[in-house]
């Protein structure tokens, strides 16, 4: 920040904030703060504009500013503001506030955004009612906010709080004071006269009645929705014209010549709509007309609602306020100001007109005068007589007729509210727990006394002041007694209501009730209150058998006899020994199942589907418990021992529903369930007092199968494909070759790496199937293999050449090309070389030279070049296939052979 400025500082703050607003505002913040030194009410205060603190600002900044306002403030002494804000900065530092920390500045600006935005809406609420119509002019409204302390918000900002509270602002109306042109008032009224024409939309739109309806005439000039121009005047003079003879009718046309001779341009005409409206606005106002009744009455004659409530609101204030002195009397009245009204009336000399409505407005003015009268003599005597709510009604009344007589809110401020509607007591463990219908801007004090009932908020023991919720909890409520209490509503903690009371017994229940069990007993165990004389301890057989124990003694019960799995409820309550004889709290109560230790299942089996579908389980378990057989799906990491319900279910679990047929014999338990799709884990879980056991796990279900399933032969091998089943599973293949079978397993990785299963020299394969794999807690399960159709291999036919080559050494090299019939395989192939004249007819009649692979599984092509060294003539070269004779190869002339 800039160095600070001390003359720029007392004539830019100190002196501004030396009156008006900015100075009583500082005053009531010290006031409060002087009252309550904890208080943050200086937040309501712009501070960094009071002490010149710019925004963002550093430490060492504040430091020298800390060092150079102090003495500013003092120089600036006799400015009414300057001790003010001074002592300000002492309260401040007396809280504790270090004032060259960034962060307390940046604190107080979040405050205060926080504080004036509750104080916008509140002012605009408490200013909604004085405007009925729901709109306001926007000047108007921010000097209204303004002087309740609502600054450093933009303008936009009321604005859209204020619409969020029903009002509308606009901006100020700069009204044409010339009305309606003085050639067209006479025929204008002679119109007017007529019943039909509520205003001058009925003459100026009298061919298109229809249009008559929310008319825009402020900021333009429209009718239903569409234009309204000097066109629509020659229209509607057509449309009388043709009308049938009545004098409105002739009137209407005289208006509407007069018009045409007269307006010559669409302001114009918006003029004389505007003119008309405002002279008979104006003229209701004048006579005392309720503005909202003023408004509603242009919008039936089809003016806009908006455009009404603007120019009511602007016409009922300011320069524009169309008033006459009894106008302003009723006013008065109306709006409850009776002192202002009756000095007014007393200031008026009516006109020899007005001097009968002079006369009714006087007979009201002293009728609510003896009114008042009568209603404060009817307070007095109420608060004599302790009948609060009867003076209540009586000031508050009085206030309706009068608001600015501040005595009125005075005396109403001194009438104590009314006692609570109600108190509740209830003992709650410990603790007694007190209710009773919170009234908003009430504050309560609570009393607790044992041997009378607190009449006043000093009787007895204090045990909350100033609290303004509707319940309190006494903590410390004496066991073993009768506790009378009482609550007494207040306005500001200095004048009370009446107490509402309540008394209770105060007799805590035993608490930590617990309970254990064998198979034929239980041990019931609790903590006695300390002041209880005992307990009765009370068990509730599963027959209805209801058997009693008196303990005076002790914190523990053994109920012996018991049935196994039967289900008994045991309740234990205290008793007290009080004035006027025994009593008893409320009971604790628990459920015991006698039994024994609960386990798991670890031998479920199951067995099926049957014909029906039906699945057998058996197992075996503890007795008393019940054994419940859930299904999870596959890949399901279950807790090894324990789990919730609530567990079970977010793992996707199921209870299986039984079907009749199931039962127990001896230890061992049946339970039958309708198959279900897919493949589940079964689990069974036993339940117990924590939830659930979790026993041994078994897949039931079948896999299902793959589909579109087809076998391509590629030469010698054999390339499989599918569509996988939804879900994770391995697929086996299975087939075989000579009577010897053959398996592999494929996951969907290597599937889609491989694109497919291949199985090398396949051609021979048989029995071909695939079958879908689950392999799950060491369990398999798999679909039934699926046979999938070897496709018949087309036969293969090779043509092939060899180009003999002899150098200038002797060495001989040859050149074999060979041409297939189809693409998609690869020819094991001989090549063999027979010295002499005759021709070789088999592989095993010459020298094998080299075994040959003819690649055709990307073309129909292959070449291969060879070395055969030194070789005397003559010889002869060819080729052989090893293919069993799948492949018919046919040999080039006898000339390229030999050699």
């Amino acid at each position: 920040m800039a160095g600070f400025d001390a003359k720029k500082y007392r004539d830019t703050v100190l002196k501004p904030m030396s009156k008006g607003e900015g100075y009583e505002q500082l005053r009531e913040v010290l006031a409060e703060l002087r009252q309550d030194e904890r208080s943050t009410s200086y937040a309501r205060l712009d501070l960094n504009v009071l002490y010149d603190i710019p925004s963002p600002v550093k430490a060492e900044e504040l430091k020298a500013w800390k060092a150079q306002i102090v003495p500013a403030l003092n120089k600036s002494a006799q400015l009414p503001s300057a001790p003010l804000l001074k002592a300000l900065l002492d309260l401040l530092e007396k809280q504790g506030h270090d004032l060259t920390e960034p962060s307390f500045w940046g604190r107080l600006q979040d405050q205060r955004q926080k504080q004036i935005r509750t104080k916008l809406e509140e002012g605009l609420r408490q200013l909604r009612v004085e405007y009925p119509l729901g709109f306001v002019e926007s000047t108007e409204l921010l000097s209204r906010l303004s002087t309740v302390g609502i600054t450093g918000v933009t303008d936009k900002s009321i604005f859209h709080v204020a619409r969020e509270q029903g009002l509308q602002v606009f901006t100020k109306l700069q009204l044409d004071a010339t009305g309606v042109p003085d050639k067209l008032k006479s025929v204008w009224r002679a119109a007017a006269r007529h019943p039909e024409y509520r205003s001058v939309l009925d003459l100026l739109l009298l061919h298109r009645s229809e249009d008559i309806r929310d008319v825009q005439f402020l900021d333009q000039l429209t009718a239903g929705g569409g234009p309204f121009t000097l066109a629509d005047l020659d229209a509607a003079r057509s449309q009388s014209e043709r009308g049938q003879d009545t004098d409105a009718l002739q009137d209407a046309q005289k208006f509407l010549g007069a018009a045409k001779d007269v307006l010559h341009s669409q302001a114009d005409l918006q003029q004389l709509v505007l003119g008309t409206v405002i002279e008979w606005a104006g003229g209701q106002l004048g006579r005392g007309k309720p503005k909202l009744e003023v408004r509603e009455d242009l919008v039936r004659r089809g003016f806009h609602l908006d455009d009404a409530s603007r120019l009511v609101s602007t016409l009922s204030t300011g320069a524009h306020a169309a008033r006459t002195g009894l106008g302003t009397v009723r006013d008065k009245l109306s709006e409850g100001l009776l002192a202002e009204a009756s000095a007014a009336l007393t200031a008026l000399v009516p006109a020899e007109d007005e001097e009968n409505e002079y006369g009714i407005l006087s007979a009201r003015v002293a009728e609510l005068i003896e009114k008042k009268k009568a209603l404060l003599q009817s307070y007095h005597r109420s608060m004599a007589a302790g009948d609060f709510p009867s003076a209540l009604a009586a000031v508050t009344e009085a206030m309706r007729i009068d608001r600015a007589d501040d005595n009125l809110a005075a005396l109403q401020d001194s009438i104590p509210p009314a006692a609570p509607a109600s108190l509740a007591a209830r003992v709650e463990g410990t603790s007694v727990l007190l209710r009773w219908p919170q009234v908003e801007s009430l504050e309560y004090t609570v009393v607790r006394e044992e041997g009378s009932v607190p009449a006043t908020p000093q009787d007895g023991t204090v045990l909350a002041t100033r609290i303004r919720a509707g319940s309190y909890s006494d903590t410390a409520a004496p066991a073993g007694k009768t506790v009378n209490y009482s609550v007494f509503a207040s306005r500001d903690g200095k004048v009370f209501s009446g107490p509402r009371t309540d008394s209770i017994a105060v007799l805590p229940a035993p608490t930590g009730l617990t309970a254990s069990s064998d198979p034929t007993s239980a041990l019931i165990t609790w903590s006695r209150p300390a002041q209880a004389a005992g307990v009765v301890v009370t068990r509730l057989g599963p027959d209805g058998s209801r058997i009693e124990t008196e303990l005076a003694s002790g914190s523990s019960f053994r109920a012996a006899g018991l049935r196994t799995g039967a289900s008994y409820r045991f309740s234990v309550k205290a008793y007290y020994l009080l004035p006027d004889g025994r009593k008893f709290s409320e009971d604790a109560s628990l459920v015991v199942i006698p039994r024994g230790e609960a386990t798991a299942v670890a031998d479920l089996r199951l067995t099926g589907p049957d014909s029906d579908g039906i699945i057998r389980a058996t197992w075996n378990s503890a007795d008393g418990f019940d054994v419940e057989l859930w299904r999870f799906p596959l890949l399901n990491d279950l807790p090894p021992h324990r789990m919730t319900l609530q567990e079970a279910k977010a793992r996707g679990g199921q209870p299986i529903p039984r079907l009749p047929g199931g039962g127990k014999s001896g230890s061992e338990t049946r339970m039958l369930f309708k198959a279900f799709a897919g493949i589940n884990a079964v689990v069974p879980l036993t339940v117990d007092d924590a939830g659930f056991l979790v026993g041994n796990s078994v897949l039931s279900g079948s896999a299902p199968q793959p589909t579109a399933v087809l076998a391509e032969a590629f030469g010698d091998d054999l390339r499989v494909s599918w569509e996988w089943p939804q879900g994770d599973y391995i697929m086996e293949v299975a087939w075989e070759v000579a009577g010897v079978p053959r398996t592999r397993r494929v996951t969907r990785a290597r599937y889609r790496a491989d694109g497919g299963v291949k199985i090398v020299n396949g051609a021979a394969a048989d029995k071909l199937t695939i079958a879908t794999v689950i392999t799950a807690d060491g369990e398999r399960l798999a679909s039934n293999p699926l046979p999938v159709p070897l496709q018949a291999r087309p036969r293969l036919t090779v043509r092939y050449e060899v180009r003999i080559k002899r150098g200038f050494t002797g060495n001989v090299a040859c050149v074999v090309s060979a041409e297939s019939s189809a693409a998609g395989s690869a020819v094991e192939a001989a090549l063999v070389l027979k010295r002499g004249s005759i021709m070789p007819t088999s592989s095993a009649e010459g020298e094998l030279i080299e075994n040959l692979t003819l690649d055709f599984t990307a073309g129909t092509s292959s070449r291969h070049e060879l070395s055969l060294g030194k070789v005397k003539s003559p010889f002869w070269l060819s080729l052989f296939t090893q293919d069993n004779g799948e492949t018919t190869l046919i040999a080039p002339p006898t000339s390229q052979l030999k050699g």
